[in-house]
């Protein structure tokens, strides 16, 4: 026969429970601590507030919240930290002067040439980009010594990544960073026999690129914060006129409640359910 005890506790003996982000990089959800005269202390999160549906058990958890802007779960970016980086452009390494990124269709690398070859650059949401010519598309070969190889086949989702690279841009120059794996990032650098790879280290300093390119631009988030824009393209130029952010809409959140009792902490997902999110239902975003 089992004999339970009920042991009464502090209200301060219980603590708050932070919760995390985790994707390019973690990112603390906004949220501010209560405090109470007993010592009870939690952290609101303004995303919450007011949510929709709750649902929990031993592993998951699951929030539907109201209709939300996207900058109250992190902290707000306006708009002008936005710069413009070229669609359309050739890639010169640092160190190489009259040299330019060439894609090798027929030894399926990318190599230098002198040739000024226009690649097409195409921003993602996840503060990644598409590097394409033509229909070929840039793509890391995961096994050593990661080459990029030109790729037109159809690619599982679940390697998407091979494809999407990372970067930093500013003033014209560009760092780009393969993802090996979803958790391995290495810069990409042109070798001594001029191949791109994705080595993660430089001697010469040729993992920056300059970007020369005056056809079209897009607007990206010069800090990487997280932004959900809604933008209207005029027709037959591609450039964006008008740009509405911080849409809001609903979003569901999972989570595995057991993290909080050993961390403290708890890891979320974020889906954005584009709740009448589409050009027909944004009313007042698009004629």
């Amino acid at each position: 026969m089992n004999i339970y005890t009920n042991t009464a506790l502090p209200l301060s003996s219980f603590n708050p429970v932070t919760l995390k982000y985790s994707y390019y990089d973690t990112e603390i959800v906004n949220g501010y601590i209560m405090h109470y005269n007993e010592g009870f202390n939690f952290i609101k999160y303004p995303a919450l507030e007011n949510f929709q549906d709750f649902a929990i058990n031993k592993n998951t958890g699951m929030i539907l919240t109201s209709s939300v802007g996207i900058n109250q779960f992190f902290n707000a970016d306006p708009l002008n930290g936005t710069v413009s980086i070229p669609r359309v452009c050739y890639l010169q390494p640092y160190n190489k002067p009259g040299y330019y990124l060439y894609p090798s269709i027929t030894s399926n690398i990318v190599t230098l040439s002198s040739a000024k070859i226009n690649l097409n650059i195409t921003v993602n949401d996840n503060n990644t980009i598409y590097i394409q010519f033509g229909e070929y598309y840039f793509q890391v070969d995961p096994v050593y010594p990661y080459q990029i190889k030109l790729s037109r086949d159809y690619i599982d989702p679940s390697l998407s990544y091979l494809r999407q690279f990372k970067y930093v841009y500013e003033n014209g120059t560009i760092k780009i960073a393969a993802q090996i794996t979803p958790s391995d990032t290495r810069f990409l650098d042109v070798g001594l026999d001029s191949i791109l790879r994705a080595t993660g280290y430089s001697s010469s300093g040729n993992y920056q690129f300059t970007m020369f390119g005056d056809v079209a631009t897009s607007q990206i988030n010069k800090s990487g914060s997280f932004r959900n824009d809604w933008v209207v393209y005029e027709s037959g130029t591609g450039n964006a006129i008008q740009t509405t952010s911080n849409v809001r809409t609903h979003y569901l959140i999972d989570f595995i409640p057991t993290k909080a009792i050993t961390d403290g902490e708890i890891n979320i997902n974020i889906a954005n359910l584009k709740t009448n999110y589409t050009p027909a239902g944004a009313i007042g975003l698009a004629n």
